[in-house]
C-alpha cells in the first residue's frame, strides 16, 4: 500500500523542533496564531504503476510555508529566510521510512517569497516526494532476486 496521502504526518515530525518555530500547522494555522510558524498543504499526487498495472510508486508535491512577521526586533524577514533554510536542510534529499511512510526521496523544485500584508513575510518552497509502498524497501532492487531452483 502506498500511503502518501499521510505525507503531513511526516513533515510534522520533521519540522516539529525547529528553534524559534511555534507550531507546524497543516493546511492553514489559525486566526490566533502566534508567529513565527509553519503550514504545509499537499498540492498534488500522482501515482506511478508498473506494466503490470500496479502501483508501485507516489509523486507528491507539497508547498511549505515558512510565515513569521516584522516585531519590535526587527526579526520578521530575516527570521524567516533563517527557518526556510533550516527546514530545507531537514526535508530535501530525505529517504526512509517515517511514521509509516516510505519516503525514497525528497527534491526542492521552487522557493519563492511573499509579502501577503505589511509586516508578514513568508518563504513558499515547494517539494516532490517520492513515496513508495509501505513494505517495499524504498524501490531499490524490488523483485530481483539471484538463486536458482534445485
Amino acid at each position: 500500500m502506498i500511503n502518501s496521502q499521510a505525507i503531513g504526518l511526516a513533515l510534522m515530525v520533521l519540522l516539529k523542533d525547529i528553534e524559534g518555530v511555534t507550531g507546524v500547522y497543516p493546511i492553514s494555522a489559525t486566526t490566533d496564531v502566534r508567529f513565527p510558524y509553519i503550514s504545509y498543504q499537499r498540492i498534488s499526487t500522482q501515482t506511478e504503476y508498473s506494466k503490470d498495472i500496479y502501483p508501485y510508486k507516489d509523486r507528491v508535491i507539497v508547498d511549505i510555508y515558512v510565515t513569521s512577521k516584522e516585531g519590535s526586533k526587527g526579526r520578521g524577514y530575516g527570521e524567516s529566510v533563517h527557518i526556510a533554510m533550516d527546514a530545507r536542510q531537514r526535508i530535501e534529499r530525505y529517504c526512509r521510512k517515517l511514521t509509516g511512510i516510505n519516503i525514497i526521496d525528497c527534491k526542492l523544485m521552487d522557493a519563492v517569497e511573499m509579502m501577503p500584508e505589511n509586516g508578514i513575510y513568508e518563504q513558499c518552497m515547494k517539494f516532490e516526494f517520492t513515496v513508495g509502498r509501505s513494505e517495499s524497501n524504498g524501490g531499490f532492487n524490488e523483485g530481483f532476486s539471484i538463486g536458482f531452483d534445485v
